[in-house]
This record gives C-alpha cells, structure tokens and sequence, in this order.
C-alpha cells in the first residue's frame, strides 16, 4: 500500500506536467499502464504547436503554453519549439468553414491557390481556399516528456510503468486505486489523464461517461520529388482536418 496526496493516472504530456506541477506542493504518484511514458497520443501525434487550431479553449490553452516552450525551465536540456507556419487548406465545398475560421481569427493571412502552391507546389486545383498562420512549430516530444520526467524525480516524485489501474474506490475522505500489478495507492485526490482511456478509468470511479473513443492512428512515410524542398514547408491541414501533412526527416 502507498500512501500519496494526488495520484496521476496516465503518463502522456498532459499527466507528466501535471503531476510535474502539483509535486511542487504535493506528494504525486503517477500510475501509468503500458511500459513507458508517452506511448499513445503523446507520442504519436503530429508534434505541432498549432495556435490556431481547436476550439477557443484550445486555443487559450495553446497560447497560454507558448512562453514555457519558447523559454522553458531549467529542467528541459533541448529547444522544445522550431519554428513552423502552419497552412489550412480548402476545397470550394468548405468555403463558409474558411470563412468562419478567418471571422474568428483575423490575423489569419487568406491565400488564394496560386499563393498556396508557392508555398506548397504539389497541392492540386482542388485546394481552392487557404488560411496562413506564419505561428507555431514542431515540438520536441521526446524532450518535453523527458524534462517532466527529471522535474518529478528532483521533486521526489514517482512515475510506476506496467501500473494498469483497475479499481478506482471512493473512501469518502480519499480515493484507493488498485492495479492489475497488485500495487494499491491510496490518495486524497486522483487527477485522471488517460487520454482516450478516460472514461474506462472515470467509469471505475463511478462517473458517467463523455463519449470518449479510443481509435488508431494512422500514418505514413512517403519519399517526396527531389526537387521539393520539403522541409521548409508548412504544417498543411486540411480545414475540417480530415488530413495533414508535414516534413519529418527529409519524407512526408
């Protein structure tokens, strides 16, 4: 039986900074089920600081993170941020979407498709419409999680991999939360950062759930023109991101 004040469960970006910063005040433990920190979404995703993407929340949330990755703490060896623009392409049936997007976020450059295929020479007719944000980057994930990792040891901190949770009980002044390992927390507060999971672990507490699915990611390496200078691209998301791309080691 360990005894802690929060209990993190998920070890993903969003739980490692999390428990990062309640350790400064707190005693966290952090439960995470498969064999290391950041194996779903953190570690799969595009990678991309996108300052225009998402709902209004999103966004707050996004621009409220910028100055840590610009400057981030001493805990963080390697630049977490390398500038990239970001390209919202359209076709003619997606026009009041483009419109939408601009009407909310007027700094927001419109292109028209002669405009996109000098940035972007491949893109086709159909990419009628465009919206450019000369912010955001690529984010560095792998240093990201690795800073949160050395910020929870240095505050004493415990990361569990191989920790899947499989009870969560309430005991009226705090929380027990049993793992298929045998390990059993015990812990005033329990911060739940299972990504799409979620609801799996927020049902274990007795809560209703949101809808949460878990899907698979799907990804592709493709070799570009060797005339295309392809790291100098934009990140291209489709407007209703049915689809993006960018540059990753020379490929797309």
């Amino acid at each position: 039986m360990i005894n802690v004040d929060v209990v993190v469960i998920g070890a993903g970006v969003a739980g490692l900074s999390a428990a990062a910063s309640i350790s400064q005040s707190a005693e966290v433990l952090v439960l995470e089920r498969e064999s290391h920190s950041g194996y779903h979404s953190s570690g799969r995703s595009a990678a991309y600081f996108a300052p225009a993407y998402g709902n209004e929340v999103v966004q707050l949330l996004t621009k409220l993170s910028t100055e840590d990755y610009l400057h981030p703490a001493s805990y963080f060896d390697d630049q977490l941020l390398a500038p990239r623009a970001s390209l919202f392409v359209a076709r003619a049936d997606q026009g009041q979407a483009v419109e939408r997007m601009q009407a909310a976020q007027p700094r927001l450059e419109k292109l028209d498709h002669d405009a996109m295929r000098r940035r972007v020479p491949p893109l086709t007719a159909r990419c009628e419409h465009g919206l450019f944000d000369a912010e955001g980057g690529d984010l560095n994930v792998h240093a990201i999680l690795q800073g949160y990792r050395r910020q929870l040891r240095q505050k004493g901190a415990d990361l569990r991999v191989d920790a899947e949770v499989i009870a969560v009980t309430s005991l009226g002044q705090g929380w027990e939360v049993a793992c298929a390992n045998g390990l059993t927390v015990r812990a005033t507060k329990v911060v739940n950062a299972a990504g799409a999971w979620a609801d799996a672990i927020g049902q274990l507490a007795g809560l209703s759930p949101l809808g949460l699915i878990p899907k698979r990611r799907t990804a592709c390496l493709v070799q570009p023109q060797a005339d295309w200078n392809v790291d100098e691209w934009p990140m291209v998301i489709n407007i209703d991101e049915e689809v993006y791309f960018k540059s990753e080691a020379g490929q797309l």
